[in-house]
């Protein structure tokens, strides 16, 4: 077993694991390590990576898949335990505000769950309770042309 070049991960071939590999083919550049304590931010604002160096839009998803860490080990790590620690690219925020301005309902269940008032991942699927509501009727009527469908399918002939 090898290990890659830049993050240390054992990989069966190559210098590169996959990740690093597709970082490298799209232009990513590795950066010095940031501090202990502080967010440091390439040239487009996405937040640099404290383990491999890397510049991610969702630094988070990063370190979950790439490094096993999940946001709040991350965090604690790192000592990034500070609200105005900053770990998403200003492009991924402005996305994420204009998709909530749409989907009012999201920012509704968000501050559901953080006042207590929905339980902390017991949500239903994707769909917020009022968006359930509001897709029934599209959904059996959907169900109802399926059933139809299948009812007037020809069964092929046992011989």
């Amino acid at each position: 077993m090898r290990t890659c070049e830049k993050c240390g991960m054992e990989i069966a071939c190559g210098r590169l694991c996959q990740t690093c590999r597709k970082y490298a083919r799209k232009g990513g550049v590795w950066h010095e390590l940031p501090k202990y304590g502080t967010v440091e931010y390439d040239e487009a604002g996405r937040p640099i990576c404290h383990i491999c160096g890397m510049a991610m839009d969702k630094l988070i998803e990063h370190t979950k898949i790439k490094h096993g860490l999940c946001s709040a080990e991350y965090r604690e790590k790192f000592g990034l335990m500070r609200q105005d620690a900053r770990l998403t690219s200003p492009k991924y925020n402005s996305k994420m505000s204009r998709h909530t301005k749409k989907k009012p309902t999201w920012r509704k269940n968000f501050r559901d769950v953080q006042e207590g008032r929905l339980p902390r991942g017991k949500r239903n699927g994707h769909w917020s309770p009022q968006e359930i509501e509001k897709r029934r009727p599209q959904q059996s009527r959907a169900g109802k042309a399926r059933w139809k469908a299948q009812q007037y399918r020809k069964e092929p002939a046992n011989e």
